[in-house]
């Protein structure tokens, strides 16, 4: 490559990365700008509405104060039904003559619905139970905003009534439809608004064929943020989740603008900044062409004019300017061609003369010759003959078209033995490709490298980590199935469960059937990433056949039944025994030792504890922040007498949503209790695990756990560890 090539492609790579480089920071900017004008519509919303909705509760306080006299509370104590209804009959019809509320109920103290302005059988009620007996307890107000026994968002204020002795007597409800604080949050942020319900259906919204339109999917839960297209209109849909008194999220609040004008300008203006970069790295790159075409011409010149003259051709010219170190180096190279062209006429004068002399020395020979007997004559010319070969001899080493026989012989045998050579090592190499080739399938290729450098490798203690995966419903899947179609579904499932391993730098140490054992560790891994890589590893492995199972479901080949299929995984990390074990005859490269036994125990202790992924406590301190885990109680495996420590594997680090974080805090917390024996703590904690997540066992199986203990106290040496009864 040229060297003023190589320059333009530097140069041209420099300015090209700097470019990308401000475009990337370009970038970022604008994704730090969306982040913060994200940010700035989800407060500009929420506090937009938690005003309207502020506002409106304040009146409906006002206005059931107003109504909850004594005197009220009186009537309701006598239990006259119709004088209460007379009483509040004339407020009811002014209310709704003003359209200040849209429904209204008056409750007794036993909770029961005395009069209700709803229509409908049963007509719907505005208060549940729990805002009912808080109000009772509570004596005091309650404003809130969910859903009635109608499935309809209401700003709700219950105002309980008290009589002269504080006692409450019962409770005024008075709500006011959602409907109209959309309306006004609509007109305040210059788009529409709707309520989702938790189904994501709507419940309430400014324009329902806009809606219908965008066919909101909308995670319910979080806050949320998009921009969609429906008919060459660009809208951006801003989602903020309503709850209620207790922190429950019981819907989502959902604006829609219409953004398309902005949209459209920012396009226009990235698409202009793009064909301008373009346009200057293009006008950048072809002027560095052109002036070092023009710079690098002596160059080129004094390069021609140097092989010229290494092929022995001083006739050539070059042009050498010598304003710049270019010029200087041409005219250096023209020197050389001067001195070059006085050595050849030098040579020539003297070959010249050397050939006079000759000619002269023989023709004095050949006349001494002459002068001499027969005898003395043939060695005179013998002696001239040996001259005459040793000058063409040294005529043919100066002529390049001409060689020595021999040297040439010595060449070829050279060159012989160098092809024999190469030609062994390529079949040498050849056969080493095959049996890495042949062997990859059956060991890891890494391993193969290490045993065709020394078959008995290994033999060495290290810190490992090891991996025991086994499939759940395995037994079930293969009754369906005859031995071919076992076969083929069951390489399928290897093959999706090696790919992870494979992907994170793992060793795949043996199948067992339906199960996997694997490891990780020097030589072949970073001893402070091999832990983390076993732990994403399973994870991987975990969704891998989640995507299998429901492919084999949609197939149509098999039930329903088979979406129970899942994995069971154990991970353990400690010292053990690598290396080429076995006997002279057949060999294996694994690992042997204790903590293997523990990864397989771990396996099966998924089952007793409710898990999918369990890993030690060691696998848990060596991959750090990388993973998202959750404390499980210490376990005594089969065959061992000291407590484990162990985790279940959740995530990876950043991927954990927010409900499964809620999860596992309220677990670990409960794990706390139990283990300090407040067993009435501990309870709570579990419970209000299985609120978040109903099916979740290792809480129910601890809650029945504190249940027990609690009416049978253990004993005074009790740790909290549980003693597996299963390999």
């Amino acid at each position: 490559m040229l060297l003023r090539t190589r320059v333009v492609l530097i140069v041209a790579t420099a300015f090209v990365l700097l470019t990308g480089g401000l475009v990337a920071a370009s970038w970022q900017r604008e994704r730090l700008v969306e982040d913060r004008r994200a940010e700035e519509t989800f407060q500009t919303q929420a506090l937009l509405w938690s005003k309207i909705i502020e506002r409106y509760e304040q009146n409906l306080r006002t206005t059931l104060r107003d109504m909850a006299t004594p005197a009220l509370a009186d009537a309701l104590e006598t239990g006259e039904r119709s004088d209460v209804q007379q009483m509040v009959s004339v407020d009811i019809t002014r209310l709704q003559t003003s359209k200040r509320v849209d429904q209204m109920d008056l409750l007794d103290r036993a909770g029961d619905v005395l009069l209700t302005t709803a229509s409908g059988f049963p007509p719907p009620t505005l208060l549940d139970a729990g805002a009912i007996n808080q109000v009772l307890n509570d004596g005091q107000p309650v404003a809130l905003v969910q859903q009635d026994s109608s499935r309809r968002f209401r700003i709700t204020v219950a105002q309980p009534i008290t009589g002269g002795f504080g006692q409450v007597s019962g409770i005024l409800a008075a709500a006011v439809d959602s409907d109209r604080a959309l309306a006004e949050l609509s007109e305040g942020l210059g788009g529409d608004a709707y309520i989702l319900s938790l189904r994501n259906r709507i419940a309430h919204g400014t324009n329902q064929a806009l809606a219908q339109q965008l066919a909101f999917d909308l995670p319910i839960r979080q806050r949320f943020i998009e921009h969609r297209t429906v008919v060459g209109r660009t809208y951006q849909i801003a989602s903020v989740p309503l709850q209620d008194t207790v922190g429950r999220v019981v819907g989502a609040l959902v604006t829609v603008k219409d953004v398309t004008n902005t949209v459209s300008r920012v396009d226009r203006v990235g698409l202009v900044s793009g064909l301008l970069v373009g346009l200057g790295v293009m006008l950048i790159v072809a002027f560095l062409v052109w002036y070092l075409r023009r710079s690098f011409g002596p160059l080129d010149d004094a390069i021609t004019g140097l092989n010229a003259l290494s092929r022995g051709d001083t006739s050539v010219q070059i042009y050498a300017p010598k304003n710049d170190e270019i010029g200087r180096i041409a005219a250096a190279v023209e020197v050389f061609r001067d001195h070059a062209r006085t050595l050849d006429r030098y040579r020539d004068e003297r070959e010249r003369q050397r050939r006079r002399q000759e000619r002269m020395i023989r023709r004095q020979m050949l006349a001494l010759a002459d002068t001499l007997d027969e005898e003395a004559r043939r060695e005179v010319l013998g002696d001239l003959e040996a001259i005459v070969r040793e000058r063409r001899d040294s005529a043919a080493a100066h002529d390049p078209s001409r060689g020595d026989e021999d040297q040439l012989a010595l060449l070829s045998s050279v060159l012989k033995q160098l092809c024999n050579r190469m030609l062994a090592d390529i079949a040498e190499r050849r056969k080493a490709e095959r049996i890495r080739e042949t062997f990859g399938k059956y060991i890891d290729p890494r391993v193969v490298e290490s045993l065709l450098v020394d078959p008995n490798v290994g033999g060495e203690q290290q810190v490992m980590t090891v991996s025991f995966a086994d499939m759940q419903g395995f037994t079930s899947l293969s009754e369906r199935l005859n031995p071919s179609e076992l076969v083929t579904v069951l390489n399928d499932y290897l093959t999706l469960m090696s790919r992870p391993i494979k992907d994170q730098h793992g060793i795949v140490d043996k199948y067992m059937g339906d199960a996997v054992m694997a490891f990780w560790g020097p030589p072949f891994t970073m001893d402070m990433s091999q832990a983390s890589e076993a732990c994403l590893a399973a994870l991987e492995q975990r969704e891998e056949v989640r995507a299998w199972v429901s492919q084999l479901v949609r197939s149509g080949r098999f039930s329903h039944e088979i979406e129970s299929i899942d994995i069971r995984c154990g991970i353990a990390t400690g010292e053990l025994i690598v290396g080429s074990i076995g006997s002279e005859q057949s060999r294996t490269y694994t690992v042997l030792g204790d903590t293997a036994n523990l990864a397989a125990r771990l396996e099966t202790a998924n089952k007793a504890l409710g898990t999918r992924l369990l890993i030690s406590g060691a696998t848990r301190e060596l991959a750090g922040i990388k993973i998202e885990t959750r404390e499980m109680e210490e376990i005594v495996v089969m065959g061992k007498s000291e407590a484990v420590k162990v985790y279940e594997l959740l995530a990876e680090q950043g991927k954990l949503d927010d409900h499964t974080a809620r999860l596992r805090d309220h677990f670990e917390l409960g794990l706390r209790r139990y283990y300090r024996r407040d067993w009435q703590g501990a309870t709570a904690a579990f419970e209000e695990c299985l609120t978040l997540r109903p099916n979740d066992q290792p809480s129910q199986r601890l809650l029945n756990r504190c249940i027990a203990l609690r009416q049978a106290p253990p004993p005074d040496d009790w740790t909290g560890a549980w003693t597996l009864l299963e390999k």
